[in-house]
C-alpha cells in the first residue's frame, strides 16, 4: 500500500514533527508513506499536485471540518477497502478552495473542533498507524 499525506503548509512545531516521524518509522514496516509539502498555498501548485495524484490512480481524501466523521474502526476499513494508493490532502489555514474540493473522492473530518495544523497531521498519522494495528489485530487498539 502507498499512502501520501499532502500538506499545504509546513509544520513548524518540533514536538509534532518528532512524533509524526516516530509513527512514520513504525509504519514503514507495513507500507510506503510519504509526506509531500507544498510550501505555499499557491492554487496552481495545489491543483497540479492533485492532478498528478489522480493520474497515478490515488484515491484522494480531502480533510475538512465539513467532511464525514467516522471512528477508528471505520477508518481502518475505509483505508483497506479503497485499494493500494491513498492520498490525504490537508487544506491550508482557510481550508480547501471550493473548486478543488470538487475533485475529492471523499471528504473526511478528523474532528469538528479546530486544531493546529501540526496536531491535525499528527492525529491523521496516528490514525493511519491505528488502522494498520486494527487490521493486524495488534494490542495497540483496544475496542
Amino acid at each position: 500500500m502507498h499512502i501520501k499525506i499532502v500538506l499545504i503548509s509546513k509544520i513548524k512545531e518540533k514536538v509534532y514533527i518528532k512524533k509524526i516521524h516516530k509513527y512514520l518509522e513504525w509504519l514503514s514496516r507495513d507500507l510506503k508513506l510519504e509526506i509531500v509539502v507544498i510550501k505555499d498555498s499557491n492554487l496552481n501548485k495545489v491543483k497540479s499536485q492533485i492532478s498528478k495524484l489522480k493520474k497515478n490512480n490515488f484515491f484522494c481524501v480531502f480533510l475538512s471540518e465539513h467532511g464525514q466523521n467516522i471512528n477508528s474502526n471505520a477508518f481502518s476499513k475505509l483505508i483497506f477497502s479503497i485499494g493500494k494508493k491513498v492520498a490525504f490532502i490537508m487544506g491550508g489555514p482557510d481550508g480547501h478552495p471550493e473548486n478543488i474540493v470538487k475533485t475529492a473522492d471523499l471528504k473526511l473530518s478528523l474532528s469538528k473542533m479546530t486544531m493546529p495544523y501540526g496536531l491535525a497531521t499528527l492525529v491523521l498519522t496516528e490514525q493511519i498507524y491505528r488502522a494498520f494495528s486494527i487490521q493486524k489485530g495488534s494490542k495497540y487498539h483496544r475496542n
